[in-house]
């Protein structure tokens, strides 16, 4: 989901991304409040719809004033030479849309995420578009696209000159752009699968390979980034959602979830294979292959041969069956943190991963809306969704979380609130989250499920202070009546698939914003 004012008439409107066979929609608010589902894209629906829509954001691509539209396309079905993984700009024409067909480079990626910002400070926004998988070819790691604007709304890849550490980078889930050393240009941070949580720092429009940090114990199955400065010390700290604990999978620094993957069969195809620690005959923790035989030589038919029984596949240790493939030297990754965790940023370019409640640790963890106070207390708070469907038969589907809302303490630490006290509840497959103001003023947070209904939630406190902003604003200094400060940031996309509207929401103590832009221009707004 994204959120912006369409048309423009002063309305939060949003976009939820369409799927293979369906095209997307717009939700377009009206003066009473509702909103009014239409067709704005040119294209097909139903069968001739193949685009898979992932990543989708709302920016000024051509810096005319309105809300242009990018959706970046994934999806694992197609070869990955079809024009199905192309993605598109569609150019905001009187709240009608058209397509740019030569504004972007020609490049097929099974896309994640697309976050916009101005990283070379020249005026126009530029995006980030995270690679997820190259298809029918798990885990194979694969290129994220750094796409610089001419100013006019045209697209060339800048991986080369200014991101070459992008080329081959992984298995992104999401990006987000940040400021995390407040030295003025605007850095990134990325997530993903089999990944370490991984900083690129900005030197002067370059993405330095160089000065790449890396959080320690940090690698894992990432979903999702937000940020907020939770700790109210005048720097960003991050949550990353991930898997949780509720599974099978447990990880740890010593015994690290691993996946040996190579052509065992020399077939041309990859064959991955899952290891987790489970306990042998003797009680001793050792590393076994996750699946059971079944399902592993349904891949590598040579397994039936390999263990005539089931009780002797069951009894091998992984390296037991890499064993039975001694001319094969497999890749291994391993990923040693499963928890969705609070980054803080203790600045030097140090950071500390603290695990999050055992609450939040029930599912998988992906939309994700930080640093808005939800319970009137002027702190930064964290609202979360999450679960996952699409598991295998075998594991069942991860579906104990139902939407939290973690009060901040302003030191870092969070409180649990219950469901009776945040009125939070989302029980089904949610993915995006989203915050946009209403017509009459307040806010709403609105959470997708997927193949089940969207959940629209109205803040049930004093309608706030909005602040809406300019294209290139990126940052702020809020600071409240009591003397009290604390950092935020604008960005163009948070959490897993989703973009707020660019309206900052503040809490009736605040007193004064200063905003900064991507080029260092600052302004003052009193409140």
């Amino acid at each position: 989901m994204a959120v912006a004012d369409v048309n423009g008439d002063g309305l939060d409107d949003f976009y939820i991304g369409g799927s293979h066979f369906n095209k997307g929609t717009f939700f377009i608010q009206q003066t009473n409040g509702s909103f009014e589902m239409q067709d704005l894209l040119p294209g097909p629906d139903g069968d001739a719809k193949t685009e898979e829509e992932l990543g989708v954001l709302f920016f000024d691509a051509d810096k005319d004033g309105d809300a242009d539209l990018y959706l970046a396309n994934g999806g694992y079905e197609f070869e990955a030479s079809d024009t199905a993984y192309q993605d598109k700009l569609f150019l905001n024409e009187n709240g009608k849309f058209r397509q740019a067909k030569n504004a972007l480079p020609q490049f097929l990626c099974s896309s994640s995420c697309v976050k916009a910002a101005d990283y070379d400070r020249d005026g126009d926004l530029d995006l980030f578009v995270g690679g997820r998988v190259l298809p029918f070819e798990y885990p194979t790691p694969v290129s994220s696209y750094l796409l610089r604007n001419d100013g006019k709304g045209n697209f060339s890849i800048a991986n080369q000159t200014d991101a070459p550490g992008l080329d081959k980078i992984g298995l992104v889930c999401d990006g987000l752009w940040t400021d995390f050393d407040n030295d003025g240009w605007v850095d990134l941070l990325i997530a993903g699968e089999w990944m370490p949580l991984t900083f690129f720092r900005n030197k002067n429009g370059v993405l330095d390979s160089g000065s790449r940090i890396q959080i320690p114990n940090s690698t894992g199955w990432w979903n999702s980034l937000t940020a907020a400065d939770f700790d109210l010390d005048g720097d960003m700290d991050y949550v990353a959602g991930n898997l949780g604990l509720n599974t099978l999978l447990r990880s740890s620094e010593k015994r690290s979830i691993g996946l040996y993957f190579a052509d065992y069969d020399e077939n041309k195809g990859i064959d991955p294979f899952l290891s987790v620690f489970f306990p042998d005959k003797k009680g001793q923790l050792t590393e076994f292959p996750f699946f059971v035989r079944g399902d592993m030589d349904m891949q590598l038919p040579k397994l039936k041969g390999l263990f005539p029984r089931h009780y002797m596949y069951g009894e091998a240790t992984i390296q037991d069956v890499l064993e039975g493939f001694p001319k094969i030297k497999p890749t291994v990754y391993k990923a040693n943190q499963l928890k969705t965790c609070y980054i803080e940023n203790l600045g030097g370019n140090k950071f500390t991963l603290h695990e999050l409640p055992l609450q939040v640790q029930l599912a998988p963890v992906y939309g994700m809306i930080s640093g808005g106070d939800f319970n009137g207390d002027a702190l930064p708070d964290l609202l979360l969704c999450g679960n996952d469907y699409g598991t295998e038969v075998g594991m069942g589907r991860y579906d104990a979380l139902n939407g939290l809302l973690l009060a901040g303490n302003g030191k870092g630490g969070f409180t649990l609130l219950t469901m009776q006290e945040s009125g939070i509840c989302i029980p089904g497959d949610a993915k995006s989250f989203v915050e946009m103001q209403s017509a009459d003023g307040h806010m709403l947070v609105a959470a997708g499920q997927n193949r089940g209904p969207l959940k629209v939630f109205k803040k049930n406190t004093p309608k706030g202070k909005y602040v809406t902003l300019n294209a290139l604003d990126c940052a702020g200094i809020v600071r409240l009546a009591d003397g009290r400060t604390y950092r935020v940031e604008l960005p163009y996309g948070h959490g897993f698939l989703s973009q707020s509207a660019r309206r900052l929401s503040l809490p009736e103590q605040a007193k004064s914003l200063e905003i900064t832009d991507y080029q260092g221009n600052k302004r003052m707004v009193e409140l």
